[in-house]
């Protein structure tokens, strides 16, 4: 067994059990759960023992209780082998990935668990593998175009005698896949040429990324920019261009079946360029009808397939930078921000035990540090007062204890902003406080789509706008700006020029 980073329970020298249980809670950094567990006479060696009834009862508030469950029961199983049915499966993936850790040469300079775990799109990979259950196809292909992503997206030239140890990784992870590596590489010899789906896929994206990369240097660039994206899309899915009028029948079939997300992710993909002539000719209401399926409970997907065809291999960019960007903007706001409640929310941030919640409010932190000049306007079309920093937080996300009235409160904001003439496009909801966090939503285009976490919801809404040419709202624009500029790297001709924003960019790219 690995060396547990808590406290284990044969410690010596021999301290009180109130110190004990002190020390763990401090190294689960909940330290604030001690008070509930002392009033329920809980000490540290009945931990051990406690089930998830037991934490209910003895610790109400609902923030709190989750996060202590995590990691008590992950201390259990390291301690004590007691691998509770109510760890989580994130959870589980997680300690799973620990235990396949490759300590050989990294072909991607790091190694293939850490890729893993910035990708969304491995979750449900990671998530079948858990369950000890072997890789189907559709697994070893989304691990394929994952890998193939990460190379060239970095730039990172794979060599033919890198193969056999990167496969060596893939095996280290995913032992099951030791009998069929075959179908990501096959030497040939000397004299043959290598083959296999993951050399085949590499060598394709490689060669298409280059021929996009000489085209895009000829000619003036300012001129190429808008249809470069489109040009690179139709080059990056293999088969993905069909003719016009059997796209046309797919979208006819895509507005009347979704029995099989499958099959509509892939007539999606195979529609996309239909898609992209129609945005430029049908305005917002008259496109949005035509592709019906942009309503559905799982439309995220699809804006995720449109995305990854419009800028390949930058999908994943906001979650892989996100964790670097929190250590480095939480001291930019300590220095740099004046507004008293924000300074209040920073502090909150640094409090909070809650990821969803620390996210959430650096995120909306970014509106005090890139002000809206921004005015509002009255019946009469006269600009009045300034829009101010709570305004462009709303405006960014709107915040609501309970969804049972969000209609009003949507219908309200909604009014607000076009009433006064600001661009308000698709937005995020948060539902909850500050500091206790219960669910993450879309509204767009009269529909709410649920996601799985704060981080996750701010990804879509971003993608939404550059999926369907949006502009972002003007309350809030500078701080869209800067998440398209700094985690995404994305520059298109529509963009406005902000010193705020390149400052902010150039202080995170150099410290």
């Amino acid at each position: 067994m690995s060396e547990s980073v808590f406290s284990t329970v044969d410690e010596t020298p021999p301290v009180d059990d109130d110190s004990r249980l002190r020390k763990l809670l401090q190294e689960f950094q909940l330290e604030s759960v001690f008070d509930y567990l002392k009033a329920a006479q809980v000490s540290y060696r009945s931990l051990q023992y406690m089930q998830a009834e037991d934490i209910k009862e003895a610790i109400p508030p609902l923030g709190l209780r989750i996060e202590f469950r995590e990691k008590l029961f992950t201390w259990k199983k390291v301690q004590f082998g007691i691998d509770d049915e109510t760890i989580s499966v994130q959870s589980k993936v997680d300690n799973w990935l620990k235990e396949k850790e490759f300590h050989g040469k990294h072909v991607l300079n790091k190694s293939l668990v850490n890729i893993l775990k910035e990708y969304p799109s491995a979750r449900p990979l990671l998530e079948h593998k858990n369950k000890n259950k072997n890789l189907t196809t559709d697994h070893r292909n989304s691990l394929i175009k994952i890998i193939v992503e990460e190379a060239v997206s970095n730039q990172i030239p794979i060599r033919i005698q890198d193969f056999p140890i990167l496969l060596n990784e893939i095996v280290s992870v995913f032992p099951s896949e030791k009998d069929v590596q075959d179908y990501y590489f096959i030497r040939r010899g000397e004299k043959g040429s290598p083959s296999g789906k993951l050399y085949s896929k590499y060598k394709n994206f490689r060669a298409k990324r280059l021929k996009y990369d000489n085209k895009a240097s000829i000619g003036d660039a300012s001129n190429e920019r808008k249809s470069s994206s489109d040009q690179l899309s139709s080059q990056i899915y293999e088969n993905i261009e069909v003719d016009e009028s059997i796209a046309s029948a797919l979208k006819v079939s895509l507005n009347r079946d979704s029995a099989d997300w499958s099959d509509v992710c892939e007539k999606w993909k195979k529609t996309f360029h239909l898609r992209r002539q129609e945005l430029s000719e049908l305005n917002s209401g008259a496109f949005l009808e035509s592709w019906s399926k942009f309503s559905h409970q799982k439309a995220a997907d699809l804006i995720q397939i449109d995305f990854e065809l419009l800028y390949p291999g930058k999908s994943h960019m906001l979650f892989s930078k996100w964790q670097n960007f929190k250590g480095k903007i939480l001291g930019y706001y300590e220095r740099n921000v004046t507004n008293e409640a924000c300074k209040q929310q920073i502090s909150k941030a640094k409090e909070t035990q809650q990821i969803d919640s620390e996210d959430y409010l650096i995120t909306i932190l970014l509106n005090s540090i890139f002000p809206s000049s921004a005015r509002f306007k009255n019946k009469q079309g006269k600009k009045t007062l300034k829009v101010t920093i709570v305004d462009s937080q709303d405006s960014f996300v709107l915040r609501l204890t309970t969804l049972n009235d969000y209609q009003r409160k949507i219908e309200e904001t909604v009014n607000k902003y076009y009433s006064v003439g600001l661009t308000l496009q698709p937005f995020l909801i948060l539902e909850g406080n500050e500091m206790d966090v219960k669910g993450f939503y879309i509204y767009f285009d009269k529909n709410l789509i649920k996601l799985e976490s704060f981080l996750q919801s701010l990804d879509v809404c971003f993608k939404i706008f550059h999926v369907l040419s949006l502009k972002y709202p003007i309350a809030c624009e500078q701080s869209w700006l800067f998440i398209q500029k700094y985690f995404f790297e994305i520059e298109t001709e529509f963009d406005f020029k902000s010193s705020n924003v390149t400052s902010v960019v150039n202080f995170l790219n150099n410290n």
